[in-house]
This record gives C-alpha cells, sequence and structure tokens, in this order.
C-alpha cells in the first residue's frame, strides 16, 4: 500500500470520528427550573467539550485573509478594527470588509 492511500484512509477515519462525535447531539433549554423538550442540534459546538476550541480555531484560521480589517480573535469572540481620518472613507471601507466577511461566513457554510 502506498502512503498516499494510508493518509486517505487516516484522513476518511478521522472525518468520519468527527462526523460521529457530532451526529445526533440532542439539546434543551432550561429557564427558572422549566425545561423545553429535546430537540436535534444540527449546528455549532456544544458548549462545555474539550474539542470545541480547537474546532473554533480551525473554522477561524483562514478568517484574516478574506478582508483588510485587523482583526482580534480569542477563542469564539472576533474583533474588527479599521480607521481613516475620513468618516465617508471608513463607512465605505467597513461596509466592503463587512460584505466580505459575510461572504466567508457563507462559504464555509455551504
Amino acid at each position: 500500500m502506498s502512503s498516499r492511500t494510508a493518509l486517505s484512509r487516516n484522513e476518511d477515519n478521522i472525518l468520519d470520528k468527527i462526523y460521529k462525535y457530532f451526529k445526533g447531539r440532542l439539546q434543551f433549554t432550561e429557564v427558572n427550573g422549566k425545561q423545553s423538550s429535546l430537540v436535534q442540534s444540527v449546528l455549532g459546538v456544544f458548549q462545555g467539550n474539550i474539542l470545541g476550541p480547537l474546532f473554533c480555531s480551525i473554522y477561524l484560521n483562514d478568517m484574516a485573509k478574506s478582508t483588510k480589517f485587523l482583526l482580534y480573535l480569542f477563542a469564539d469572540d472576533s474583533k474588527c478594527f479599521k480607521a481613516d481620518r475620513n468618516l465617508i472613507n471608513l463607512i465605505q471601507t467597513a461596509n466592503l470588509e463587512f460584505y466580505k466577511l459575510c461572504t466567508w461566513m457563507r462559504a464555509k457554510f455551504d
């Protein structure tokens, strides 16, 4: 077996394990001691799991390449910064950069 075939099988195995990790997750909400019914969670990483920060980092890793904003990323929090002495230019640039970020985010879900 070639090393390329072994690598491909290993990648498939890892992706399968990640898929199974997220498949069939159920969640509920509790407010004032009352619980909602269980529903299947189809998006996101559930709170308190050990892999959450890793998956978040992988997901956000290329975010800075999609924009000219100065980005500060910490865990699952992102802040965008841009400065310009001309307010009109700043507004136009910010709108364009937010559009680019939205396009990047949409591409992540397709």
